[in-house]
């Protein structure tokens, strides 16, 4: 059937026939969005690499610094780090403190401790890492003190944003738990093993743990030197002689010992111990002359010898705290109380703690544990008995205990924290 005008009434009278002209622009459009996505591709991969490469550069130099030395490699860390692309809250970190501790440039340092911190906040940082990020810093938070202009570090927000995180984390751990299979004997174990984390920091001697760890070591070395008799002939002095004729037949170590003496010599305070360097070194020197250590006297006394050594890094003699360190861990491994010159970072003490709680419930459900083969399995299997109701409470009692043995060594909050977690995966 047609109309009038003898055209069909189902035909258009519109064309819809697409040209050349548009198909060659169609082909240019593609075209063009593909170089470009290739192009942009190749560029993240370029910026992946150079990341990858800057933040490892920025790690290695960052584990070579010797001491406040504002030397090529604390250079290196500055140049480097800056380099990075998009840093994460390590690299801030790492920067802000070649800033602060070699640089003398508190005011970057502010910088980068403040862009770490608020990565915090925001959640950008595992929950495993934040604790030695903002413990870290708030070492050095007391530096910034006398700098009006700098506002305050958001330490409070990030620590409150980090136990925010944590809590949310072991209210999910139940249900976690159940979706899991726990069929592996040692799951409880391994999950409280891989909570420990592991950050090098060349830096760690400006941890308040170690202070507060090696003030009560020296009160107590005092005291006992101060019992034995005629101790007061082991002296500074007599140190001092035993050290430099050590060496005799070595120049190079010679003159690094006497180095380091020159300036033990100027008295310099050990503020939070109210002693000078001096009274450190004697009371090592004492305490390698206590009869209870007379078959390791030698030995503590070349380990001494050897710490001394070991406060020259580069060309330079290493930082008050450097020396204190290292100065008092010459008693380690080798007093008569296992226990004396041993120094924890906060890092190493949390690690400690999830250690020792796995090893608590081992205890009871290891391959060894004083649990019967039926209990274990029923624990296992999360049984909603009596049995298991009991041994789950009975652990974690043990795990509350650990508390007193870190208690003024971690922050009572953060040390809560840890044990609340270890008992959510119990």
């Amino acid at each position: 059937m047609t109309d009038t005008f003898g055209e069909s009434p189902f035909t258009s009278t519109h064309s819809s026939t697409v040209t050349q002209p548009q198909i060659n622009w169609l082909k240019i459009a593609v075209l063009t969005f593909v170089i470009i996505l290739v192009l942009y591709t190749i560029y993240k991969c370029f910026q992946a690499l150079a990341t990858s490469d800057y933040r490892s550069l920025t790690r290695k130099h960052f584990n070579n610094l010797h001491g406040n030395a504002y030397d090529d490699e604390a250079k290196r860390v500055i140049e480097y780090g800056e380099a990075i692309p998009d840093p994460q809250a390590i690299d801030h970190y790492r920067i802000g403190t070649a800033y602060l501790l070699n640089a003398d440039n508190p005011r970057d340092a502010h910088r980068h401790f403040t862009a770490a911190l608020r990565q915090v906040i925001e959640g950008k940082v595992d929950a495993r890492d934040a604790p030695f990020i903002i413990e870290r810093i708030d070492d050095h938070k007391n530096i910034f003190v006398d700098f009006a202009d700098v506002e305050d570090l958001p330490l409070q927000q990030a620590l409150e944003a980090h136990f925010e995180n944590i809590h949310r984390l072991v209210d999910q751990v139940p249900t976690k738990k159940k979706e899991i299979a726990s069929d592996d004997p040692e799951f409880t174990q391994k999950t409280l093993m891989s909570r420990q984390t592991w950050q090098s920091d060349s830096q760690n001697v400006h941890d308040q743990a170690i202070y507060q760890e090696l003030k009560k070591q020296y009160v107590q070395v005092r005291d006992e030197n101060a019992k034995i008799k005629n101790i007061t002939k082991k002296d500074y002095l007599d140190a001092c002689t035993w050290l430099k004729t050590r060496f005799n037949n070595d120049q190079e170590k010679k003159l690094k010992i006497d180095k380091v003496l020159d300036t033990l010599d100027k008295k310099n305070s050990i503020g939070y111990l109210n002693i000078t360097e001096q009274d450190l070194l004697t009371a090592v020197w004492q305490r390698a002359h206590d009869p209870e250590n007379a078959e390791r006297t030698l030995d503590i006394k070349n380990a001494l010898a050897e710490a001394l050594l070991d406060c020259i890094e580069g060309a330079s003699v290493v930082c008050l705290t450097g020396r204190t360190a290292k100065i008092w861990q010459a008693l380690a491994r080798l007093d008569k109380n296992p226990d004396i010159g041993i120094l924890k970072t906060k890092q190493l003490l949390r690690n400690e703690i999830y250690e020792r709680c796995a090893k608590i419930v081992d205890k009871y459900i290891g391959a060894s544990g004083t649990c019967s083969e039926e209990l274990k399995q029923a624990y296992n299997k999360q049984e909603d008995t009596e049995q298991v109701a009991e041994l789950i409470e009975c652990i974690k009692k043990e795990i509350d205990g650990i508390h007193d043995d870190y208690q003024g060594l971690i922050d009572r909050e953060q040390l809560t924290l840890i044990l609340d977690e270890c008992k959510a995966n119990v």
